[in-house]
């Protein structure tokens, strides 16, 4: 299959899996909050295990020096520090890496609320363009590091967009408009990716800064996810239950491991 049709069903299917399960969730905000905690260091554990398995070793594989990939890692990571702190400080101070979950937002009223709603949706929107760009980048590199990020892409995505649309509800939108909203920052991950596919073929697929640059930007949101979910541990039980979710995000991103 082409890198375009991959690479095009992929973003079509991560942007899919939360509108679907937004579309359930939503009407039910006890099961949003209640199971929106387990989703969390399952995404968490995959985000660590992509860079970690595969655009790591495949940046280093390119014949990238040990100290540039790090430098782009940085630069991906750094980026993403950036993005997070301009535009979700406000909307979860609690959450550090942007991803609201409820419970854990200081609500203020519904006005309050309204006034945040363009900061999150703007930061919805950038996670979606970049999201593109990793997913496109990675097939053009190779077909299977392409399913691995977009399985890494798909779980942190699916408890990050649950999290927008609970903001987007507790400002008092609709549950269309909601859906509405979450769709049109969505078509940007399709764009992005087209843009990558067109102008990135020769780029992306003679070195390995896209990929660094992927690297940086899931290490740098697994710590955000963990640092913001572990605080939340009550008992051995749970924090047994979240470590077996990680190692189980974790396990997922070795299938389809190769070496050079």
């Amino acid at each position: 299959m082409s890198p375009w049709l991959s690479s095009l069903g992929v973003v079509a299917l991560v942007s899919a899996l939360p509108l679907l399960g937004m579309t359930i969730f939503a009407q039910r905000p006890q099961l949003l909050g209640r199971h929106l905690g387990r989703l969390v260091p399952l995404a968490a554990g995959a985000l660590v295990g992509a860079p970690l398995f595969h655009l790591i070793p495949e940046a280093l594989a390119k014949g990238g020096a040990s100290l540039t990939v790090m430098g782009w890692m940085a630069v991906g990571g750094s980026a993403f520090f950036v993005m997070d702190r301009l535009l979700h400080a406000r909307v979860a101070p609690a959450g550090l890496g942007g991803v609201a979950v409820p419970g854990s937002i200081a609500m203020t009223g519904t006005a309050r609320m309204r006034e945040l709603v363009p900061l999150l949706v703007v930061g919805d929107a950038l996670h979606n363009a970049v999201d593109g760009i990793l997913i496109a980048g990675a097939y053009l590199d190779e077909p299977t590091l392409g399913i691995v990020t977009g399985v890494a892409i798909a779980l942190h995505e699916l408890p990050r967009e649950l999290g927008t649309v609970a903001l987007l509800l507790a400002a008092g939108m609709t549950m269309r408009r909601a859906v509405a909203l979450n769709v049109a920052t969505a078509v940007l991950a399709a764009v992005s990716a087209i843009a990558t596919l067109v102008l990135g073929a020769g780029v992306v697929s003679s070195s390995g800064v896209m990929l660094a640059l992927g690297a940086g930007t899931f290490i740098y949101l697994a710590g955000a996810l963990i640092l913001s979910e572990w605080r939340s541990v009550h008992s051995r039980s749970d924090l047994a239950i979240r470590v077996a979710l990680f190692a189980a995000g974790l396990l997922i991103t070795t299938l389809g491991r190769h070496t050079h």
